[in-house]
Formats: C-alpha cells, sequence, structure tokens
C-alpha cells in the first residue's frame, strides 16, 4: 500500500472508531477526510455552524483521551468498522446527488469525493469486498445521468424528461463492471440491490421501455431486508407505475411506520403526483405546498411552485 493511500484510508478508519456516535463520525469524515469547511458541513447536515465547531473540538479531545489509533483494522473489527466507513460515504454520496441544504441541487465536488473514497478502498486488499464495488456501481450509475436531471435554467428534469443522450455512457459502463465484480462472493446487501435498481434505470432505452416490474422486484427484497418506510414509499411509486395511481395511494396508506415520514418532502410531492395523475387538482395542489414548505432544496422549491402554478 502506497504512503498517501495507506494514509488516507487510516483516516477514514480512524474517523469510523466505533467508540465514536454515528454523527462524529460522519462530521469528523466530512471535515478530515473529504476536507469540507465548516460552514459546508453544516449545510449538508441541516446543522449550526456553532454546533458543528462544539462537536469537532469534542471530538478531538475525545480521540486525543481515548488514544483512538490511527490505523486500518484488522480481523472482527473491520467488518464493524467498513460498514460505519460505507454508510459515511453513502450520505455523502446522497447529499452530492440531490442536496437537501444547498441552494444547488447537484453537488458534484461531493459525487466525486464518494466515488474516490470507494475507489480508495477497493485499492486495499482487506477493504475490497462485494459491497464497496455495489456501492461504487451505485454512485456511477446515479452521478452518469447529471448532465441530464437539470435544463439550461436550472430547473429539475424528472426521468421521464431527460434527455438520454447526455447521460454519461463511459460512467454506465464503469458502474456496470463495478456491478460485476460485486457479484462475487454470496453477499448481498441493500447497495447490491439499490445498485440492481439504478442500473433498471440507465439500461432502459427509454422512460417507456424501463422494466418496472424487476424494479418492483428489486424492491421487494430491498423492504424484506431493510423494513424501512422509505424503502416502501419508493415502492409505491413503482407500483403506481405498473398498475395506476390509486394502487400506488393504496400501497403507501399501508406503510405500517408511515409516521416517521411527516416531515420527509417526498411523500407529500409524491402523493401530490397521485392526485395529480387522478386528476384531483385540488388536493394535489395542497400535497405540493406541503412539500415545498417541508424541502430545504431551492430547486425543489422552485420545482414544486411550477407544478402548483401550472395547477
Amino acid at each position: 500500500m502506497c504512503g498517501l493511500l495507506g494514509q488516507q484510508l487510516k483516516l477514514l478508519f480512524a474517523c469510523a472508531h466505533p467508540d465514536l456516535s454515528p454523527k462524529v463520525q460522519v462530521v469528523i469524515t466530512l471535515k478530515y477526510v473529504v476536507n469540507l469547511k465548516v460552514e459546508a458541513i453544516a449545510k449538508v447536515l441541516g446543522m449550526t455552524i456553532d454546533g458543528i465547531d462544539k462537536l469537532l473540538l469534542r471530538a478531538r479531545q475525545k480521540i486525543r483521551q481515548d488514544k483512538i489509533p490511527f490505523e486500518v483494522p484488522v480481523g472482527y473489527k473491520m467488518q464493524r468498522r467498513a460498514q460505519a466507513v460505507l454508510e459515511s460515504i453513502y450520505l455523502l454520496f446522497n447529499e452530492g446527488y440531490n442536496s437537501t441544504q444547498h441552494e444547488e441541487l447537484i453537488r458534484k465536488d461531493l459525487l466525486e469525493e464518494s466515488l474516490r473514497l470507494g475507489q480508495l478502498l477497493v485499492h486495499h486488499p482487506s477493504t475490497k469486498r462485494s459491497n464497496v464495488f455495489a456501492l461504487l456501481a451505485l454512485i456511477c450509475f446515479n452521478t452518469a445521468r447529471n448532465e441530464a436531471r437539470l435544463d439550461k435554467e436550472g430547473n429539475i428534469l424528472l426521468l421521464e424528461k431527460q434527455d438520454r443522450k447526455l447521460w454519461n455512457r463511459s460512467l454506465i459502463q464503469q458502474g456496470f463492471d463495478y456491478i460485476d465484480q460485486s457479484a462475487e462472493g454470496d453477499m448481498l446487501t441493500a447497495y447490491h440491490i439499490e445498485a440492481a435498481i439504478a442500473a433498471e434505470y440507465v439500461s432502459a432505452a427509454s422512460y417507456q421501455a424501463t422494466n418496472w416490474k424487476n424494479i418492483l422486484h428489486y424492491y421487494d427484497l430491498l423492504y424484506e431486508l431493510h423494513p424501512a418506510a422509505i424503502v416502501a414509499l419508493n415502492r409505491a411509486v413503482v407500483i403506481a407505475e405498473l398498475y395506476g395511481p390509486a394502487e400506488g395511494m393504496n400501497s403507501i396508506e399501508n406503510i405500517p411506520d408511515i409516521d416517521s415520514l411527516k416531515n420527509y418532502y417526498r411523500l407529500p410531492a409524491i402523493l401530490g403526483e397521485l392526485y395529480l395523475k387522478m386528476n384531483e387538482k385540488g388536493k394535489a395542489a395542497g400535497f405540493f405546498l406541503e412539500a415545498a414548505r417541508l424541502t430545504g432544496s431551492e430547486a425543489e422549491k422552485k420545482l414544486l411552485t411550477q407544478k402548483i402554478n401550472r395547477l
């Protein structure tokens, strides 16, 4: 392992030490590995600058007091720490792909950094694992669509409206190479399934040609592996594509822990879309207004306002 690669990997794993809380792990990773400024970290996590400063101070004190080692762990310690590292990279990717606390919808700097950190892991024998390749595939497939996700005025273009000629085919191929490597071994993780879903989207010749049945199958697997409300909500969107908005609405109403999404803007945004497809414009407008109130993304607010104005 070369010197710089080794130092970066040691730093990445030190930030993911189990004696540190998950929030602290993420903050110090963004600060010391990604090299984000405190102001940027505050925006990514929806925290105050003062809150980030205090958290960083406490983290440095704990690292010194507990003598947290600067090393790449081995044995059983590796598996636990590697999961925390991947979760930090996944959060970084999500914020880059659809920023919730920034003026720009797409943070290319965060996407590039999430890809770099994932590649850092697969260049070391002890972290070259199938779930890392799966996460890299997911990052590549989604990042490949960046140039088509906004129009010239900065308006969001949803998947149905995107010009697929603008998708980065080289990055898509890289994603398929990673997904092939992720198939080695008998590990199946949420990253594998999410990468498979993303692969279906980028391999379809058109929106109409999207294999929604395959995607629903993958969401069924994902929900079985990780039965979270957000997974069920995304699954309901696919059901609406296959069987109509009423069936999608019924699926949402039957999500067991739907209350956990009451402050998540995508729930009312999706409900608004379903009511719009059922020609219930008054209800649709109400849900779009609620979604606009909940999101911190200026691009999302703009899209929702446009929908309301058209109604």
